[in-house]
This record gives C-alpha cells, structure tokens and sequence, in this order.
C-alpha cells in the first residue's frame, strides 16, 4: 500500500507524522530518501515529537551516524544518516545489524546502502520538493 501527502508547513509534517505511525504502528524501521534540503531530518523530527521526544533535541547525526533519543513510552529510538557511509562494511563494523535487530525504531536516511541489511517489513518514506511544497510517499515493504 502506498500513500502519498503533501506538507507546506511544519504542522502538516507533524499530521504527516501521526498518519505514518497511526498507519503502521507495529512497525519500527522506516527509512528516507529526497534530496538535499527535502525535509527527511524535519520528518523523522516531527515522527519524534509524535512519540514524545523534544523535537528540539532530534538533530541530524550526519557526523556521529546515529543518535539515540528515548520516547515517552521507554522505547528507545535510533536517528541515522547514511550520507557519509561508503560502504556496507562501513554499517557492518558499525554494528548497524544490532540496531536493525534490537526491536528499537530505526529512522534511516539516506538508506541506499543499508537495504541489503533491512528486514522485509519497513516503511520506505520518499520526499520531494517543488517551490515550498513537500511531496512525501510512503510505502509499507514486504
């Protein structure tokens, strides 16, 4: 199933957000991809602050690769940027695997080389931009 949504303001992104989790709220791996300046680090923000975190503490790990952040519920939540990963051995003695396995949510952006070591079962998010809307697709893979 695929669905489609477009978001001109902050606020819509956080409708967006709650829709995603309302949606598929078993799943706990979902990744993005757009563009530079698209909006993936404002979406997983927005899905962040649906599952409680300060909105103000979700930034992009693009130099650590991840950062943890803990929902409201006590569910740990794991923020990455592949942008800077060359490899798959990169994600592999980074332990990437542990997190994917850890039952944790996963918010992946730039996930390209890290769909090898996906499950069957995630949310594949991709935003586009033209002018100041966002155009934001989501599809449950299995």
């Amino acid at each position: 199933m695929s669905t489609s949504r477009e978001a001109e303001h902050v606020h819509d992104l956080e409708g967006i957000a709650k829709s995603m989790l309302d949606m598929h709220p078993k799943l706990r791996i979902f990744t993005f991809t757009g563009p530079l300046g698209a909006g993936k680090t404002a979406l997983v923000k927005a899905l962040c602050q649906q599952l409680g975190i300060d909105p103000s503490s979700v930034q992009s790990p693009t130099f650590g690769l991840v950062h943890p952040y803990l929902a409201a519920n006590g569910e740990e939540v794991f923020h990455f940027d592949l942008y800077r990963v060359k490899s798959e051995e990169e994600l592999i003695e980074f332990g990437f695997e542990s997190y994917l396995d850890s039952g944790a949510y996963c918010f992946i952006e730039w996930p390209a080389l890290a769909l090898p070591f996906l499950p069957n079962d995630y949310l594949s998010v991709s935003l586009s931009v033209n002018g100041t809307v966002r155009k934001i697709e989501w599809k449950h893979e299995l």
